[in-house]
């Protein structure tokens, strides 16, 4: 079975699915990652700023004091080294245990689930290769992020 969802229809045609579009900040010139979401959480990172966004509680904040190393997808923060994904690559989880598998191409993210049935959302965007997908490390859940359209989306799956 596989299905093909427009963005806004998600949260209709599937009940167990529902969908955020991230506003992304207007001061921002270009994104060029963020990091994988852990409980709806997660940074969005450009050359020049960073921000932090809690889905939870609406709350986006921006960081100062900041640093990254794009050799090695990484966010320098307090110590603290957080992986992130985008133009240079990263390591996006893209298998989730008892949820199944995502893939992305060319705009469309396909979640092929553990009984083998498909899911599709086409995210049709201008930054082709340029956008990433990922699972979120705690919740059933994905990110999705296309930096030259400003396109970043986290969905929901319970």
């Amino acid at each position: 079975m596989e299905s093909l969802r427009s963005p806004q229809s998600v949260a209709l045609c599937e009940k167990n699915m529902s969908e955020e579009k991230i506003q992304y900040p207007g001061y921002m010139e270009r994104s060029q990652g963020f990091s994988i979401p852990e409980n709806k959480c997660f940074y969005i990172v450009s050359f020049e700023d960073l921000v932090y966004y809690n889905l939870n509680s609406g709350e986006v904040t921006e960081i100062d004091d900041w640093d990254f190393d794009e050799t090695r997808n990484v966010i320098l923060l307090q110590g603290k080294e957080i992986p992130f994904i985008g133009l240079w690559g990263g390591n996006p989880i893209l298998k989730k245990s008892g949820l199944g598998e995502l893939t992305l191409n060319e705009s469309v993210v396909t979640l092929k689930h553990k009984n083998g049935s498909v899911t599709k959302w086409n995210l049709e965007n201008f930054s082709g290769d340029w956008a990433q997908v990922t699972f979120d490390t705690k919740l059933n859940g994905f990110l999705y992020g296309a930096p030259y359209d400003f396109d970043y989306r986290y969905v929901s799956i319970t």
